[in-house]
């Protein structure tokens, strides 16, 4: 996730300026100072709003940048969530602290620009929920999902800024897989996760566009195709010392998804 994580360093910092602050109390799931975040406008709809300096500073210009923010978010909570299911919690509460640390605080301006409400607190309830029973968690992640697809519909995203996004993510997943291999094997379990969460949601995001013509159809056919090929990269996770595959098919789909954009008006 490098190149994004250049992008929203300035953010980071205007929210722990703004005074977040993550704990990890005992062995329990972490307590992620959300509170913060919402401290920021008076209503959810309004979080982090480009009236302050803090606003000015923090996040993406560009639709694309917003949309692959909140993407990325989805990613971390999904491998957490499939982390979780497989019995590795304490791998799964560093997912659900990512989005946190790296990229909420980035996304505040675009909640105010396509007047979408805001989810830390479906966040916060989240992580805590996962330190507890099983369904409760569940039960906060469709939450979450809910406000996330809520918050993607606000900014009218068309098939081609679909296919966009999935490349994005594709391209993020692509270097963090390559960061989690030495000798062929998987070094770093996070990275690996993290590449596996950004490529599930770049699927999903191909499969839940919808067409508006002959061109868009076929460019997402060939999507579709293209992400089937990354099937075979995750053997089995969390992923501590399996053998890894080749990133380059992660870096050679995003510039097949981002060349099947650019023939869509």
């Amino acid at each position: 996730m490098k190149r994004f994580k250049q992008k929203v360093w300035i953010g980071i910092g205007a929210f722990v300026l703004a005074g977040s602050q993550v704990d990890f109390p005992g062995k329990g799931a972490p307590s992620v100072g959300y509170a913060s975040a919402l401290a920021a406008s008076p209503t959810e709809g309004g979080e982090g709003g480009e009236g302050g300096e803090a606003g000015k500073r923090a996040g993406p210009q560009t639709k694309i940048d917003w949309l692959t923010g909140l993407a990325l978010v989805e990613g971390h909570l999904f491998v957490a969530m499939e982390l979780l299911r497989a019995g590795a919690k304490d791998a799964a509460h560093t997912h659900l602290k990512h989005p946190s640390d790296e990229i909420y605080a980035s996304l505040r301006p675009g909640f105010r620009r396509y007047h979408a409400a805001g989810f830390a607190r479906e966040l916060e309830q989240l992580s805590k929920a996962a330190g507890g029973e099983k369904g409760a968690a569940e039960n906060a992640y469709l939450q979450v999902e809910k406000k996330i697809d809520l918050a993607r519909q606000k900014a009218s995203a068309d098939a081609k800024t679909h296919l966009q996004v999935a490349a994005r993510l594709l391209e993020d997943a692509a270097g963090d897989y390559r960061a989690s291999l030495k000798n062929g094997h998987v070094a770093d379990a996070h990275e690996y996760q993290d590449a596996y969460g950004f490529t599930r949601i770049a699927k999903r995001l191909i499969e839940r566009a919808k067409p508006a013509n002959e061109s868009e159809r076929a460019a997402l056919d060939v999507a579709r195709g293209v992400l089937k090929e990354t099937d075979n990269l995750w053997p089995a996770l969390p992923g501590d010392g399996v053998a890894g595959g080749d990133p380059a098919v992660l870096q050679a789909a995003a510039s097949r998804l981002e060349l099947a954009a650019s023939g869509l008006r």
